[in-house]
């Protein structure tokens, strides 16, 4: 049944294998629960404020035995007689609870129990429960196969005893859990988890070697970015991303980096390079400390094991120097831009420009070629990356790895960018998301714009520049000129752009979107 009237619109799916309900809050009425809502497998009543408890426990009640799926996220009011009907719903499969802060654990127990058949549970920010709760939800459904408590600051390690064999996400962000939780993850045998999530937690307090303990061979997400102050992340912290093969999404934000050319323990292999020899799709390490004290002779080894991999066992390369942007257009980016996805780039080796390629950046272009053959010629590009430290060095090395070719979104939020480290980030081939929000560009030497390193990066879909300092409009016109961006975020600030530059932007640049929201990127 359909009803529409001005800009209220109710939909009810009586479909007998698929009946659901999903709707505004302010059309709901006791007539409606009556007479139209029964009989519903899934309900979906998101940030409904304005249904009263007694209405949410109504509509459950008279749908609790048919109820597969229910979302009623950010419910103000959802309470005493919402989980007293909610324990009679013993087909439930999906719970969505986040941001229902008026739970408690008078209830909040009895109904868990009530529903061995749950196999996702959504709890983010839900404040009032307590660790009792958590450790009767995970004693009592043992079907449980994604689990998010992020933000229930009472979950402790002690409260997750009992963790299903069958789960497959986790997410315990923002609480109490210590590192022992993650031995007893390990202890259990997760062998199906994919997704993990511990970032500023007591669990990563030690660094990231207890996560070595896990046996997660399809691992595929990692949150474990804020750590609490006074951790670092070295050498012994990292060793263990080599047996996660499949890792594609990697949050390490917030951590400090004493040392990015460090070795890991029993290899000859650095930090940076155990980061850039996973598939990652995703990396995130936005607001991350680099204390800049890689020695001389650390850099010197690992550029040379980058132009090894370069070279791709001995066929001809051009290298060329920081003074022209670097462009890495192999065939599978061709493949790429053209589909407007990533396709089967994921394996791909990194491939430098050919020689036709080089001869069509025209004069002035300083290049030096260098073979397997030719040893003794001198590698002026090489010896400008011998300055790297930090920051740009790490995506130096991440643009020379394997993960160029995978790469579809970074995120270097709150740091400070020089152009070498937008060099660097340009060479990436399947890079279509740039998070540089709240970061700082530092000018570079000559009056050319850092920023518009960036257009050889043809892959590039969607840019944030939220708050970002260090910019100038005469560089992002130019940038959103010669490139086919189609989301820019952007916002007035002091130290960027102001209010009037903004709006020239969104006229003189229809193809591409400027917005002050990250909604859309």
């Amino acid at each position: 049944q359909t009803h529409a009237h001005a800009n209220t619109h109710i939909h009810t799916c009586t479909h007998p294998t698929d009946p659901s309900i999903s709707c505004p809050s302010y059309v709901l009425s006791s007539f409606f629960l009556m007479v139209v809502a029964s009989a519903i497998h899934r309900i979906a009543l998101p940030r409904t404020s304005k249904v009263s408890d007694a209405m949410l426990g109504q509509l459950i009640g008279r749908n609790s035995s048919t109820l597969v799926s229910l979302d009623i996220s950010y419910s103000s009011n959802a309470g005493r007689a919402f989980l007293t009907a909610l324990a009679a719903c013993e087909k439930l499969k999906f719970l969505n609870l986040q941001g229902c802060f008026l739970l408690t654990d008078a209830c909040a127990a009895v109904a868990m129990k009530s529903l061995p058949l749950l196999r996702v549970l959504i709890l983010r920010d839900c404040h009032g429960l307590s660790a009792r709760t958590i450790r009767a939800l995970f004693s009592t459904c043992t079907q449980l196969e994604v689990v998010d408590v992020e933000g229930c600051h009472e979950v402790t390690g002690e409260s997750i005893v009992r963790i299903p064999q069958r789960i497959r996400a986790l997410n315990a962000a923002h609480t109490d859990v210590d590192p022992l939780f993650l031995v007893r993850l390990a202890s259990v045998g997760c062998t199906r988890l994919r997704s993990l999530g511990v970032s500023a937690t007591p669990a990563i307090s030690g660094g990231l070697a207890v996560l070595s303990l896990l046996d997660c061979p399809v691992l595929r997400q990692l949150e474990a970015a804020t750590p609490p102050p006074g951790t670092t992340l070295t050498g012994e912290s990292v060793a263990w991303l080599s047996q996660f093969t499949g890792l594609t999404h990697l949050d390490i934000s917030g951590h400090t980096i004493p040392n990015v050319v460090c070795q890991l323990p029993g290899s000859t292999s650095t930090l940076c390079e155990a980061i850039g020899m996973l598939p990652l799709q995703s990396l995130r390490i936005g607001e991350c400390t680099f204390m800049e004290e890689e020695p001389t002779e650390g850099v010197r080894a690992l550029l040379g094991r980058c132009r090894e991999r370069q070279t791709c066992g001995g066929e001809q390369a051009t290298l060329r120097t920081k003074k022209q942007p670097m462009r890495r257009e192999s065939s599978s980016t061709q493949s790429i831009l053209s589909a407007g996805s990533v396709n089967n780039s994921r394996f791909h080796a990194f491939v430098l420009d050919d020689d036709e390629e080089a001869a069509e950046e025209g004069e002035g272009d300083m290049e030096v070629k260098r073979t397997e053959e030719v040893g003794g010629d001198v590698d002026h590009g090489a010896e400008e990356a011998q300055g790297l430290r930090g920051l740009p060095l790490l995506l130096y090395v991440l643009s020379c790895a394997r993960c160029a070719s995978t790469i579809t979104a970074l995120s270097l939020r709150g740091l400070h960018l020089q152009e070498s480290a937008l060099v660097a980030i340009s060479r990436m081939q399947a890079l279509e998301v740039l998070d540089i929000a709240q970061a700082t560009i530092v000018p570079a030497e000559g009056g050319v714009h850092p920023l518009l390193a960036l257009l050889s990066c043809r892959s590039l879909r969607a840019l944030c520049l939220l708050f970002t300092t260090g910019l100038s409009f005469v560089a992002l016109d130019e940038f959103l000129f010669g490139h086919n961006l189609d989301v820019l975020v952007v916002a007035p600030s002091a130290g960027g752009l102001s209010a009037k530059q903004v709006r020239r932007l969104e006229g003189a640049h229809p193809h591409t979107s400027v917005t002050t929201s990250t909604t859309e990127i």
